[in-house]
């Protein structure tokens, strides 16, 4: 089932509030020598066991109250020693939104050196940011076609996107190819000369063949007296499970 994203953020004040808490845990555990004494007395070990059962032994020797919490790592259950924000790469492109984290990912030292906590998540090959790579059913990330190597949407758009003729686009739809549509919300600084779905299957919105396609992107283009040299951007707009809603910007 397809999930779609709700823009729902974490705020500064989330992220300070959990990488200080972060911060403070981990200084305990590098400095504190009742948190070490405590541990040894309880045969635990902050890089092997849980970390509920290190917060019940700090709790029961009164160490830290019962209000106290640990972050824990987002792949096991120990607890985490690494945090680090991950974003959309979708929030990068969206018209009057700023980039706030999707989420935080916080991890222990074993699951980070095993990759564990990278697992659909990429670093962006322009701004080294880490971004989620997909939504549910929806790829957000952006793979250069040319390179392979994974882009956040901006980046993308500002380092590698180049515009087509569009007699050019509407050639290869004809020939039932689509050659180099890409992943993007949005092509900021560009209009929106088409936008519709497409799937191999009726059941779904939108078109099935890509010569329909040809019609439709000529048609609103003469409504707005662009010819055919007109240079467009080809992009999908959205992924779902079983059809992709297209975009076409000028």
């Amino acid at each position: 089932m397809y999930v779609p994203d709700t823009l729902k953020r974490i705020n500064n004040a989330a992220v300070d509030h959990y990488f200080e808490a972060l911060g403070d845990q981990t200084e305990k555990l590098e400095n504190d020598a009742s948190w070490a004494k405590c541990f040894e007395a309880h045969h635990l070990d902050p890089a092997e066991d849980d970390a509920a059962d290190l917060l019940g032994a700090l709790v029961e020797d009164g160490i830290e109250s019962e209000d106290y919490s640990l972050v824990e790592c987002d792949n096991c259950s120990r607890m985490a020693t690494y945090g680090e924000e991950v974003f959309n790469p979708a929030d990068t492109v969206r018209e009057g939104m700023t980039l706030e984290p999707y989420t935080l990912l916080f991890g222990c030292q074993e699951c980070l050196d095993s990759g564990a906590l990278d697992e659909e998540m990429f670093y962006c090959t322009a701004c080294g940011r880490k971004f989620i790579y997909n939504h549910s059913w929806d790829v957000v990330a952006v793979t250069d076609p040319e390179t392979g190597e994974l882009y956040c949407q901006r980046c993308f758009v500002e380092e590698c996107l180049e515009p087509r003729p569009l007699y050019e686009l509407l050639e290869e739809l004809a020939e039932g190819r689509a050659d180099g549509w890409v992943r993007l919300d949005n092509v900021p600084g560009r209009e929106l000369l088409y936008q519709g779905g497409f799937s191999q299957y009726s059941d779904f919105p939108g078109d099935t063949r890509l010569q329909d396609l040809v019609f439709r992107i000529k048609e609103a283009a003469d409504a707005l007296g662009l010819d055919d040299d007109t240079p467009v951007y080809p992009v999908i707009l959205a992924g779902r499970q079983f059809h992709v809603e297209l975009g076409v910007f000028y």
